[in-house]
């Protein structure tokens, strides 16, 4: 079982690192295209947060793996919006 504090602390970091990438994905619909490095490192830190919720929600209580669950489809819509931007 994965402990409450852990996910909780997993959950702050993804949400800083979500708002991060979604200000990047802003930036890149705008004139002033972002920085195509950058927009693939985010790429690939929303797909490592993806990767790293799979193996969480494998250990978490019920309640957990609902939320978990829940950031997991933020982390793929994102994924998704920027993959078709392109």
């Amino acid at each position: 079982m994965t402990e409450r504090s852990h996910v909780k602390e997993v959950l702050n970091r993804f949400n800083h690192q979500i708002e991060m990438a979604e200000e990047i994905f802003k930036k890149s619909q705008t004139v002033n295209r972002v920085d195509e490095s950058d927009y693939i490192k985010t790429q690939e830190n929303l797909q490592s947060m993806h990767n790293e919720l799979d193996t969480l929600i494998r250990t978490a209580t019920p309640e957990q793996r609902e939320e978990l669950s829940r950031k997991q489809q933020q982390i793929r819509q994102l994924q998704n919006h920027m993959i078709l931007k392109r």
